[in-house]
């Protein structure tokens, strides 16, 4: 992976220094020409040192990611301890041979006051319509009477000549002749 190395200022400045210390060693041993004119002295500006490239960062990689593994189960708690079976003696309810003698009854509460004075009566009977609402009926259907019909029929014997007299049905000829 490429990495930059860091460039320090103070690094920079100590170079150039050295570099303009060697050069102006070396240029003193020449000679210089006595026929050219002084050069000009011109002020020496100190330029800043060039600005360090920018430092990116990159970020950090994210971390592996963490799996959070559910706890052990806690193991089932002891059983509870047995106690031994208590003995509990209860006492058992004897009734007497004959039964108790009952309590005097007790007299009933007297009947309540009767009010002193009857409620008063209203001062208004109650209003009767004037006009009662004729009720209408049906008239009743006619009865039915049945009249028995008395139906008489000669009682016919053999060898008779049909009813009549006396002594009817035994054959006389007093009759029908």
């Amino acid at each position: 992976m490429y990495q930059k190395t860091r460039i320090y200022p103070l690094a920079i400045f100590v170079k150039t220094l050295l570099v303009t210390f060697a050069i102006a060693r070396v240029s003193g041993t020449f000679k210089k020409n006595p026929f050219l004119p002084p050069a000009p002295q011109q002020p020496s500006y100190y330029h800043p040192a060039p600005a360090p490239p920018p430092i990116v960062y990159h970020p950090a990689p994210a971390p592996p990611p963490v799996f959070y593994h559910p706890a052990p189960a806690r193991p089932p708690p002891p059983p509870p301890r047995q106690r031994p079976p208590q003995i509990i003696i209860v006492p058992v309810q004897t009734y007497p041979a004959h039964p108790a003698p009952r309590p005097p009854p007790v007299h009933p509460a007297p009947p309540p006051p009767h009010p002193v004075h009857p409620p008063p009566r209203p001062v208004h009977p109650p209003s009767h319509p004037i006009h009662p609402a004729p009720v209408y009926t049906q008239p009743a259907p006619p009865t039915k009477v049945i009249q028995p019909t008395l139906v008489i029929q000669p009682i016919l014997y053999p060898g008779g000549s049909g009813g009549g007299g006396g002594k009817g049905g035994k054959g006389c000829n007093c009759h029908g002749k």
